[in-house]
């Protein structure tokens, strides 16, 4: 919901890894020069407090979650929507409208930053134009169309999902996000996805699974399962 919000209103998401520690998320706010950010759950909301004196462009924390107690500065996701509907009319309405039809292809959409192993992680810029193609090249390929189905399983963070996701909203199509990791097999025999994206690892680690209770299994269900 915040994604499309942003890109609807012509500003830029910078998705971040909520397993990021909090000077790696300092770093990135900073060299995006974030000013409102918008975080899941209690941990995370920690880590923006431990540096949010070291950010400051940010003006703006929006928790989603939000704990007992509010530390100052700080909103609710339901705040947040509740004030949006107190300034629903007519004029916003309008101004809503022409910022969402206003953005270009080549204005830049969202700034995805690398893993930073070999130094400071660095922004990579994606335009409006970017996405819209990878989507466009997407559904040319695939059958995605009202009534079809995905689970999700990569992080909303990863613009690989983030394109797959933006592919399915645009033919209508149904988005399951999985549990964890860990309940992904649970989820797909529950689900039963028609279109199931991801990544090379994440299919070797199942394939790995699968081969290594075959090898458990008797020669002769070894044989059955190798016949083609």
């Amino acid at each position: 919901m915040s994604d499309f919000a942003i890109l609807a209103n012509q500003a830029v998401t910078v998705p971040i890894y909520p397993t990021l520690l909090g000077w790696q998320i300092e770093y990135i706010l900073n060299d995006a020069g974030a000013s409102v950010v918008i975080c899941s759950n209690t941990e995370q909301l920690q880590k923006l407090g431990e540096v949010r004196g070291h950010c400051p462009a940010v003006h703006t924390i929006i928790v989603c979650d939000a704990p007992a107690t509010m530390p100052n500065g700080v909103i609710t996701f339901a705040q947040a929507i509740d004030s949006g509907r107190r300034n629903d009319n007519d004029g916003e309405r309008a101004r809503f409208d022409e910022l969402r039809r206003g953005a270009k292809p080549k204005d830049l959409a969202t700034l995805v930053y690398t893993s930073g192993t070999t130094g400071n992680p660095k922004g990579a810029m994606l335009t409006h134009g970017n996405i819209g193609s990878n989507v466009d090249a997407a559904l040319s390929q695939l059958p995605i169309h009202n009534g079809v189905t995905t689970l999700s399983i990569l992080p909303l963070s990863h613009i690989f999902e983030r394109m797959i996701d933006y592919a399915m909203f645009a033919r209508g199509a149904t988005i399951a996000y999985a549990e964890s990791v860990t309940k992904v097999g649970d989820n797909l025999q529950e689900i039963r996805p028609n279109i199931f994206a991801a990544v090379p690892r994440l299919f070797e680690k199942m394939r790995a699974r699968i081969m290594d209770n075959v090898a458990t299994q008797s020669a002769a269900k070894q044989k059955i399962f190798r016949w083609r």
